[in-house]
């Protein structure tokens, strides 16, 4: 998808997967002479019992010195004893994971508070970090932290899934509709995708590509 930005072009590209344990994981990036997105979401189908990977990671040329990344290995499941014991799981794999890489990985720089609307949908253990460049080793090693705790819950579950082949529908849980469909209307950086691709197509590229959530079997 191409659109402008600062009267330069910007592309918007998007890959998608699925596979065993996993329903639908998609990245997203957005680039332009003076822009840098990239968006990763990967939602863990009904055989699964690891949680849900999203992250932002975001450089935007006014502020040259300055990047944030956002990620969190989000609950799926419902039942709030059965989520505190997920959200418990993820936090001892993240402490693992960001123990093994080098100290900095575990002194990043505060992004400051999260949206309130976060509080509902993300985990405990999340990551939020505004930086510079000093500091972005470290963050890219607490980054590979997260994602190495994902890859470790998500091959515990499979270990546990038996010879279930299943693909389920994506959104396959209230927690995971509720994650989409709270991105979907209250995460407000997302309204940059309007200025630089439209309403229309970028209401549409939300829906469809970046957050899709399923309603009785169908993909919305």
């Amino acid at each position: 998808m191409i659109g402008e930005w600062q009267g330069e072009p910007v592309v918007a590209e998007a890959r998608a997967y699925r596979g065993t344990g996993v329903a639908f994981a998609r990245i997203a990036t957005v680039e332009a002479a003076a822009l840098s997105i990239g968006n990763l979401l990967v939602i863990p189908d009904a055989t699964s019992s690891a949680p849900l990977f999203g992250a932002d990671l975001v450089w935007v040329g006014t502020r040259p010195q300055m990047a944030m990344i956002a990620c969190d290995l989000s609950p799926t499941l419902d039942d709030c004893g059965a989520r505190a014991a997920q959200n418990g799981a993820t936090a001892a794999a993240i402490a693992a994971a960001i123990a093994a890489a080098s100290p900095s990985a575990a002194t990043v720089p505060s992004g400051g508070a999260l949206p309130a609307w976060c509080e509902a949908v993300f985990s405990p253990s999340s990551l939020y970090t505004r930086f510079g460049a000093k500091d972005a080793d470290g963050v890219g090693e607490a980054f590979d932290g997260y994602l190495e705790a994902f890859l470790a819950l998500a091959r515990r579950s499979a270990g546990h899934a038996g010879s279930r082949k299943r693909m389920a529908p994506i959104g396959n849980s209230r927690g995971i509709f509720n994650y989409c469909l709270r991105h979907r209307e209250e995460d407000r950086g997302l309204l940059l995708l309007e200025r630089l691709f439209g309403k229309m197509r970028a209401r549409r590229y939300l829906d469809h590509v970046l957050f899709p959530i399923s309603i009785d079997g169908c993909a919305t």
